[in-house]
């Protein structure tokens, strides 16, 4: 799970393999706001990135929601986070990619249930006292078993 940018970088000599793999077998979920970073939360059935400005990860802990945290932290430049899954089957360029972008801490890996996924993006009214903007965002992954 990265930017999709970071991977299909215009310099890398696999661009054009990356990205064909990027559209035929990757999510790509977008809040259309630019810049963001959110961690990994996971709570059987539901995979959570709080992307919201309300979130501030001193008063957020997730083992308070009963969620384990897969990663501290994500980020991407373009608001844009994609979902690839790794396998025996991926091309060596788009795995090269994928090495370098975890190596360089600019995405990450996570272990989850194999199984199909749908991804939301959930937003909703923030509370009186938010200071930095008015809704609440959030990247849900909802899990269904195979």
């Amino acid at each position: 799970m990265c930017d999709p940018t970071y991977l299909a970088d215009a310099k890398n000599r696999h661009r054009q393999e990356i990205v064909d793999n990027l559209i035929g077998k990757g999510v790509t979920v977008s809040d259309c706001g630019g810049d963001a970073e959110a961690p990994v939360w996971w709570r059987s059935p539901y995979l959570v990135l709080p992307i919201s400005a309300h979130y501030d990860s001193s008063n957020n802990d997730p083992v308070s929601y009963g969620a384990e945290c897969l990663a501290e932290s994500v980020g991407c430049d373009s608001g844009m986070f994609v979902f690839l899954e790794m396998n025996d089957d991926m091309p060596s360029g788009v795995a090269a990619a994928i090495h370098n972008v975890i190596d360089r801490r600019i995405g990450s890996v996570i272990e989850i249930p194999p199984g199909k996924y749908r991804l939301y993006l959930e937003q909703c009214e923030g509370y009186a006292e938010a200071r930095l903007a008015s809704l609440y965002r959030n990247i849900v992954a909802v899990w269904t078993p195979l």
